[in-house]
């Protein structure tokens, strides 16, 4: 735990000169914080719960053993494969690409700098990057497709939700809530246009067998999403505890809360803005207790209302954030609990299956890359 420890408050110290700083430097203070956290990432070994998964997902990809996952994750191991990449290599690849999205969604304005400092890392970044790492590249681009979209940069847009939706499905339901939640009419084509699209391209994926035979014989599970398997295991898995889920409901209803603060829309939409959500937050925590897939539509509408602070334009949230100490106390404390969330299960898995939070180890070819360099 010490060096979670170390790496959280070096990014704190850093998270704490942005918000007293007005300075165009804040990017790079926030790189420089973050640093420290992206290091343990990279420099891991068998850490992270689904980091063991992971790897044994990339051998199977090596080995063409299907894998039931989607094309575009299964394309891009296989590029990486190509270029002779161990699979740790392969690893830290994705975390750095996952990395530098969401830097880059981090400079489209202060404001988005500010979420993703204070709620969006202590939040999503280590689950990101060393558990669900394809969730974790899906919703990087998402982040950065619904910020272009709001810059009015539609064709990249286009590009970074098709990416999304490729490495997981899951950042589809993004867009989906984003048309929504949509504010005014123009707002609302653009999201659904591109919603429709998306479904298309995933119609197309989960037929990609039909769509490619011509190329010889290839079978849906090797190359498309296995979606009943997914359906099957969901069903199968051991229902959750009683308490689960309490800690993400507990955030998005600190979220809410700002929402309903920083709302400038006109009083219908804020009221049905407002209680859509609140249903969302309550109908998926009902869910987390029968099943896991509640936990994980929680997050990803924990995920869509941050999104919407950071984004959307009817949101007002001051880039000198000390304005206006409210929306920042509430900001820190997502971010507070975010971290202590983490403590909690990363003390609960200690020591439990084959890629634990804890205890945090090197990676052996790391140390001895080291030990050759010292010699």
């Amino acid at each position: 735990m010490l060096y979670y420890a170390l790496a959280f408050a070096i990014y704190g110290f850093a998270v704490t000169a942005i918000i007293k700083r007005e300075t165009h430097r804040r990017l790079l203070i926030f790189v420089l914080g973050l640093s420290p956290i992206f290091f343990l990432v990279i420099c891991r070994a068998n850490v992270g719960t689904d980091t063991a998964a992971y790897l044994r997902i990339i051998s199977d990809i090596s080995n063409n053993i299907p894998t039931g996952l989607e094309l575009g994750f299964v394309l891009f191991v296989k590029a990486m494969l190509f270029l002779e990449m161990s699979p740790r290599l392969i690893l830290m690849v994705i975390a750095f690409i996952t990395t530098s999205l969401l830097v880059y969604a981090a400079s489209f304005s202060q404001r988005s700098l500010l979420l993703i400092a204070l709620c969006f890392v202590p939040l999503f970044y280590l689950d990101m990057t060393m558990n669900g790492l394809r969730y974790g590249l899906s919703f990087a681009f998402a982040m950065c497709a619904v910020g272009l979209l709001y810059q009015n940069r539609f064709r990249l847009c286009v590009i970074f939700a098709a990416c999304a939706v490729l490495c997981h499905l899951s950042g589809w339901l993004i867009f989906v809530l984003m048309a929504v939640f949509s504010d005014e009419r123009k707002e609302f084509e653009k999201w659904s246009v591109l919603t429709a699209g998306l479904g298309v391209l995933i119609l197309i994926l989960q037929n990609v067998d039909s769509v490619v035979s011509f190329l010889g014989s290839v079978s849906k599970q090797e190359i498309g999403v296995n979606l009943p398997a997914k359906v099957s295991a969901y069903m199968h898995f051991p229902a959750p505890s009683i308490l689960s889920g309490l800690a993400p409901m507990a955030l998005s209803l600190v979220a809410l809360v700002l929402i309903r603060r920083v709302d400038r829309g006109s009083q219908v939409i804020r009221l049905r803005r407002f209680y859509l959500l609140l249903l969302g937050v309550v109908t998926t925590f009902v869910i987390a207790k029968f099943s896991y897939a509640g936990l994980r539509l929680q997050f990803v509408v924990l995920f869509f209302m941050l999104l919407c602070l950071q984004f959307k334009p009817v949101f007002v949230i001051p880039d000198n954030i000390r304005k206006d100490r409210t929306i920042l106390a509430v900001l820190t404390l997502v971010g507070v609990l975010s971290v202590a969330m983490f403590v909690k299960n990363a003390l609960v898995s200690e020591g439990k299956g084959p890629s634990p939070w804890l205890p945090y180890s090197f990676s052996s070819q790391l140390l001895d890359a080291v030990d050759i360099s010292e010699n």
